[in-house]
C-alpha cells in the first residue's frame, strides 16, 4: 500500500479572504487525471523522505512552509504543534491512501510573488467550483479541495465568510448524507 500526505494553506489578505493558487503543474496524486490550471489551496505532497518523520509536528510544518514559499513566493511560519484539518483519499484498487491536511496559517503581511494566485470569498470559490475544467476550483463542488478552503475560510478573521463557509460546509455534508 503507498501513502501519501499533503499540506495546504489557509492564507488570508486583510478582508478575511482565502488564498488560491493556479495549478501550474499536470501531476495529480490520481495519475490518470491532470488539475493543470485548475485553482487549490497553496501546498502539497509531502517529500517521501519528510513523511517518515511526520511524528514531528515540526516537520509538517515545514514541509507547509516549503511548499508555500515554492508556490507563491510568500514565507511563513507555522506553529510547532498546528491544528490541522485532514480529508483523505482511498482507492482501494490502486492500494493508495493519500491524506491531506489543510492548515490555517492566518493573514499573509507579504504578497504572492510567483505564479498565479487570487483571494475568494466563500461566494468565490463557489462560482470558481461551478467553472468548467482548467479554470476551476480543483475537482469542482463538494470534493476534498473545496472542504478545505470551505474549513480554511471557517478560520477566517472575517466573520461574515466563517458563516457563509459554515453553512456550506453543511450543505455538502447535506448532500453526501442524501
Amino acid at each position: 500500500m503507498r501513502i501519501t500526505i499533503g499540506v495546504f494553506a489557509g492564507i488570508f489578505n486583510e478582508n478575511g479572504k482565502i488564498l488560491l493558487r493556479r495549478r501550474e503543474e499536470k501531476n495529480s496524486i490520481i495519475s490518470s487525471k491532470s488539475y493543470k490550471g485548475d485553482w487549490e489551496l497553496p501546498g502539497g505532497t509531502m517529500e517521501e523522505d519528510n513523511i517518515w518523520k511526520a511524528t514531528s509536528e515540526r516537520i509538517v510544518g515545514q514541509e507547509l512552509a516549503r511548499e508555500v514559499e515554492e508556490e507563491t513566493g510568500i514565507s511563513i511560519e507555522v506553529i510547532s504543534m498546528p491544528v490541522m484539518y485532514p480529508t483523505v483519499y482511498i482507492s482501494k484498487k490502486k492500494r493508495r491512501v493519500d491524506f491531506a491536511f489543510m492548515i490555517p496559517v492566518g493573514i499573509a503581511r507579504e504578497r504572492p510573488t510567483k505564479g498565479e494566485t487570487t483571494y475568494v470569498s466563500p461566494k468565490e470559490l463557489r462560482e470558481l467550483a461551478d467553472r468548467s475544467k482548467g479554470g476551476q476550483l480543483v475537482s469542482g463542488w463538494g470534493r476534498r479541495m473545496c472542504r478545505m478552503a470551505l474549513m480554511a475560510l471557517c478560520n477566517s478573521p472575517n466573520h461574515q465568510y466563517r458563516d457563509e463557509a459554515q453553512k456550506m460546509l453543511l450543505e455538502i455534508q447535506k448532500d453526501k448524507r442524501e
